[in-house]
């Protein structure tokens, strides 16, 4: 019972960045997870996703799921003031 540290993760790793000018109101979110057991990654649990927001009220989501195949979802909400969405 020495070892506290789990057998089993879900590891995740990600970083946020806004882009430069002339896109300086679009902000961008990377994001990669995988399942391990014992630090060794299990196969068909990994994924990369890129979230790219344009403004308050559109993100363009990109996910990679590797050999399970790439999704794209947009969202797009309504701002009516601020922290209120429809």
């Amino acid at each position: 019972m020495e070892n506290l540290e789990p057998r089993i993760r879900h590891v995740w790793n990600g970083r946020w960045e806004q882009q430069p000018e002339p896109e300086k109101h679009i902000g961008v979110m990377y994001l990669k997870q995988v399942m391990t057991v014992m630090k060794i990654p299990i196969p068909l649990t990994y994924s990369d996703l890129q979230a790219r927001q344009i403004g308050p009220g559109i993100v363009y989501m990109m996910f990679d799921f590797g050999l399970l195949g790439r999704g794209i979802v947009l969202q797009h909400v309504t701002p009516e003031e601020p922290l209120l969405q429809r």
